[in-house]
């Protein structure tokens, strides 16, 4: 769990960045360009935890007792607590801190021209998504990120378990 902690914090500050990156891509450009850059590292930085947070703690099991099931488990665990947390995080921050961020959103990207959209068609699909997040609830909002990062995670978990238990069973 306390893996798990770890990587939902760091989901947190990624959510962070992200948010910081739509608010100031349009107005600041060096901040959300910044925030970009943050989000990008964050992101990548987020499996790598997991394999090395992963393999150190099993690198300390006897070799008999390592299996790709107690692997996998373990690694499921700390995602499913990462993701615990950050829905957390998100719903309270869409639903009390910042109940009008995809309003605002539609206003910012709606004062734009993206370049060779000559009709407008890109700007009318970004404020249409963005409308359409506006009217959803914040709890629905967040069990859709939730319901992706789950499908996501089982994925990368059996991918990580996998490597993990082939790695620590033919280590020496």
């Amino acid at each position: 769990m306390k893996d798990g902690t770890i990587l939902g914090c760091m989901w947190i500050l990624t959510f962070t960045f992200s948010t910081i990156m739509m608010r100031h891509i349009i107005s600041t450009p060096a901040l959300g360009t910044f925030s970009m850059f943050a989000v990008a590292g964050l992101t990548f930085a987020s499996p790598i935890l997991v394999y090395t947070s992963a393999k150190k703690h099993w690198s300390l099991a006897p070799k008999e007792e390592i299996s790709f099931s107690g692997i996998w488990l373990y690694i499921a665990i700390m995602y499913m607590c990462a993701i615990l947390l950050s829905a957390v995080a998100q719903f309270v921050y869409y639903e009390y801190c910042d109940p009008y961020l995809f309003y605002d959103f539609m206003t910012d990207f709606g004062s734009i021209r993206i370049e060779g959209d000559t009709n407008g068609e890109m700007s009318k699909a970004i404020i249409e998504q963005f409308r359409i997040m506006n009217d959803m609830a914040a709890s629905d909002i967040v069990f859709s990120v939730v319901g992706g990062h789950t499908t996501r995670d089982i994925l990368m978990t059996t991918v990580m378990a996998f490597i993990i238990s082939r790695n620590l069973k033919n280590r020496i």
